[in-house]
Order: C-alpha cells, then sequence, then structure tokens
C-alpha cells in the first residue's frame, strides 16, 4: 500500500486549468458562468477530505446534482493544509476536465471562494416524472 501511496504523485497534473469549456459550447459561456448567469444550485466542501475520499464524493454529488440545477460549486480549498501545494485544487479540476456532464468550470469570484472554489456547469439530467424515483 505503501508503494501505491508513493505512485500517485507520478499520476497526478503538473498544471491546474484555471478555467475550462468543453468543445462545442457559446463562446459566452464562461463569462455567464463566471458573471453568476446561473444560480448555484448546490455545493460540495472537499475541505479535509483526501483525493480519495474527495473523488468519491464529487462523483457522486455531480451524478446527484444533475436534477438540482446546471450550477454547482465545488470547494476544493487553497492548498494550506497540504504542506504549501493545492492536491485537491488540480485533482479536481482534471477530473471535472474529464467527466461527460461536466460542460464547462471556472475559478469562483473572491467573494465565492476565489482560488479555493470552482464554479461548475453540468448537463441538466432528466427530470423524474412525480411519483417515480
Amino acid at each position: 500500500m505503501d508503494m501505491l501511496r508513493h505512485m500517485t504523485g507520478l499520476f497526478e497534473p503538473q498544471d491546474s486549468l484555471v478555467q475550462f469549456s468543453r468543445p462545442g459550447m457559446p463562446s459566452q459561456t464562461l463569462k455567464r458562468l463566471r458573471n453568476g448567469h446561473w444560480p448555484i444550485a448546490c455545493q460540495l466542501d472537499l475541505h479535509g477530505m483526501d483525493r480519495y475520499q474527495a473523488q468519491d464524493a464529487l462523483a457522486l454529488f455531480l451524478h446527484r446534482a444533475r436534477h438540482r440545477g446546471p450550477c454547482l460549486r465545488i470547494i476544493h480549498g487553497k492548498g494550506f493544509g497540504s504542506n504549501g501545494q493545492p492536491v485537491l485544487k488540480k485533482l479536481v479540476r482534471t477530473w471535472l476536465s474529464h467527466h461527460p456532464e461536466v460542460l464547462a468550470f471556472c475559478q469562483a469570484n473572491e467573494t465565492m471562494g476565489g482560488e479555493g472554489a470552482l464554479l461548475v456547469l453540468i448537463r441538466r439530467g432528466h427530470q423524474p416524472e412525480s411519483g417515480s424515483e
């Protein structure tokens, strides 16, 4: 197990994406997201989680959030608890850029978490019919 934990750093992204927009998205999407065009439907706070807990929590959150609204806030923190190197910040951005439901994301403004949070635009899920689920 120690060998596996030692090797996980080999697969971590070296750069942290500041913003992301899936190919084919309208050019104004990131600007609208940054300016609060969509209200935040729900948020996830990953503070205190290790990379494995954060990945599981994020996957479950994205799955459930599809029925709540298109805009989410994910708080990954600024990395102060990670010996000065933000781990979750880079990983969350990479995970989101590869997730098929994520259309775009950008760093939140200072009042919403700044460098420690992201605003995320996701595909809307089908609304369940009344009486089902």
